[in-house]
């Protein structure tokens, strides 16, 4: 049988932006408002992006499962995005 296994990483913003840093110097963008994450952008074409920071993640986790509760405001623009690559074995046979 397969079982999941425990969480490697989450985070319910109890500690405010404390496991993230932004990617573009927009952190003023961000806030937390009732344990949840969220981004007021006023101007159009402006990214505000949010990693983890490095002390909490870990570049040799493999097979990630991603999972989060979106909640959009009726009229505003939306968007998540996330990147990722897939790594494929190959062999070359002799």
């Amino acid at each position: 049988p397969i079982y999941a296994q425990e969480p490697v990483f989450s985070d319910d913003f109890s500690n405010g932006f404390g496991k993230w840093e932004d990617t573009r110097n927009t952190l003023e963008y961000w806030s937390v408002i009732d344990l949840q994450a969220q981004a007021f952008i006023t101007t159009s074409s402006k990214l505000a992006e949010l990693v983890p920071k490095d002390e909490y993640w870990n570049p040799e986790w493999k097979n990630i499962v991603y999972s989060l509760d979106y909640t959009y405001l009726q009229g505003a623009d939306k968007n998540i995005s996330f990147w990722y690559i897939r790594i494929i074995d190959t062999y070359v046979m002799g």
